[in-house]
């Protein structure tokens, strides 16, 4: 997976894919677009509590922040929506040096 395409993407988007509920993580999916508004990649980018991770996530991977088939994963245990995208800003820094990150409706 290259990184420098998110690391350099005009725009960072996470879409998520479940229904929020506290302390429970979320599937998603960031997107890297161009100046555009197009997309030009995208990854899985799931969040996970830690009791959701076990049976999950392989444990030798659970402390990696993508896992060997390209999944990055997000360790929240949110109880607002704030607190998920937070973690989600959080992430995209630690990973690409940034975290102007955008989440539609």
């Amino acid at each position: 997976m290259n990184l420098d395409v998110f690391r350099n993407a005009k725009t960072l988007l996470w879409k998520r894919w479940s229904v929020f509920e506290p302390n429970r993580g979320d599937d998603g999916t960031l997107y890297a677009l161009n100046a555009v508004g197009s997309v030009i990649d995208h990854m899985p980018l799931d969040s996970y509590t830690e009791a959701e991770a076990h049976g999950i996530i392989p444990r030798e991977e659970q402390r990696s922040p993508i896992t060997s088939n390209g999944v990055g994963i997000v360790w929240v245990e949110p109880a607002t929506l704030d607190e998920l995208h937070t973690a989600v800003r959080a992430w995209c820094k630690d990973q690409f040096g940034r975290d102007d990150v955008e989440f539609p409706q």
